[in-house]
């Protein structure tokens, strides 16, 4: 097996779009991103965090010191990043309510507490004269949502969008 170091990938730049669930996610690397997915801009300097978690639970056998099968019983795909720009629809996607605008002053009203926002969602980042695209067709956001507001440093709104479903999401 040969090394090859075109396979090392640095996300270098790239963008976070989150649009309405229904949306057309484009299903080649060429195609232009739909309208109705919006780039939530800046991201901190952690950029986004892609992770796969899962739950496994061993079978044991009298007979053996070692478990005998392993069964997955729980598995999650998660992407995590930090928003740096406080604009109406990265607020909107974070705390998960309505926000009216009058005379450019914009007036948040929370939702439901039961309620879940889903979105459409596509992460695409650049690597030179390479660039990839991970696009998937349900996310709610999965965790809590906490931002500071500090005098020594810029606020961040942290997300973790987990996936929804079973509808094909695509890696390219």
């Amino acid at each position: 097996m040969a090394n090859d170091p075109d396979f090392i990938t640095v996300g270098a730049n790239g963008s976070v779009l989150l649009g309405p669930v229904g949306t057309a996610l484009p299903t080649t690397i060429a195609a232009a991103w739909n309208a109705a997915l919006i780039d939530v801009g800046y991201i901190n300097e952690d950029g986004v965090s892609i992770s796969k978690p899962r739950s496994i639970e061993a079978r044991r056998a009298w007979q053996s010191f070692y478990p005998v099968r392993r069964i997955v019983t729980e598995s999650d795909l998660l992407v995590s990043f930090t928003m740096m720009e406080f604009k109406k629809t990265n607020i909107q996607a974070a705390l998960e309510g309505a926000i009216a605008t009058n005379t450019g002053i914009h007036t948040f009203t929370p939702g439901d507490p039961e309620d879940i926002t889903q979105f459409a969602m596509g992460v695409q980042w650049m690597d030179g004269a390479y660039t990839f695209r991970l696009t998937i067709p349900k996310v709610i956001s999965n965790a809590d949502v906490v931002f500071f507001l500090k005098p020594s440093e810029e606020a961040g709104i942290p997300l973790t969008m987990g996936v929804v479903g079973t509808d094909p999401m695509q890696a390219y």
